[in-house]
C-alpha cells in the first residue's frame, strides 16, 4: 500500500523500487567507506603533523631554539621562505615543519634541492620582476 490513499502499488512502481534497492544499498555502503576513509585519512594527517611539526625539530641548544622560533614567526606569512644551509644540516626537514604548519598544509609540499638547478635558471627564477624593484 502506499501512504497517500491506501492504493497497492502497480507491478511496474514495485519492479523499479526493487530494482532500486541494490542499488541504493551500493551507494549507502559506498558513502560509509568514503566517510571512514576521510576520516582516517584526517587522523593520519593530524598523527603525522605532530610527528612532523616544529616540536618534532631534535634538540635544545640556542641555535635549535632559534631555529623552531624562526619557523614559527614564518608560520603565519604567505610569502615565500628561501632556507640556507649546508649539507645535512635539516633544511627540508624545517621545511616541511614550516609547510605542515602553514595554511598551505593541506597542498603538495614538494622540496627542491637548489644544487640541481642551474645557475643561470636559478638566478631567473629569484629575480624580481620589474616592477616589484
Amino acid at each position: 500500500m502506499n501512504s497517500r490513499g491506501g492504493e497497492r502499488f502497480t507491478d511496474e512502481a514495485l519492479r523499479i523500487a526493487t530494482n532500486l534497492v541494490p542499488l541504493a544499498t551500493q551507494f549507502i555502503l559506498r558513502a560509509k567507506f568514503h566517510e571512514s576513509l576521510s576520516e582516517d585519512n584526517k587522523r593520519l594527517k593530524a598523527t603525522l603533523q605532530e610527528h612532523r611539526g616544529i616540536d618534532s625539530l631534535l634538540g635544545e641548544s640556542k641555535e635549535m631554539c632559534e631555529v623552531r622560533d624562526k619557523i614559527a614567526l614564518a608560520v603565519p606569512s604567505s610569502a615565500s621562505v628561501l632556507l640556507v644551509g649546508g649539507t645535512g644540516t635539516g633544511k627540508e626537514v624545517a621545511a616541511r615543519a614550516l609547510h605542515l604548519h602553514s595554511s598551505r598544509a593541506e597542498k603538495t609540499f614538494i622540496a627542491v634541492s637548489c644544487a640541481a638547478i642551474p645557475a643561470t635558471l636559478f638566478e631567473s627564477e629569484l629575480e624580481l620582476p620589474e616592477k616589484s624593484r
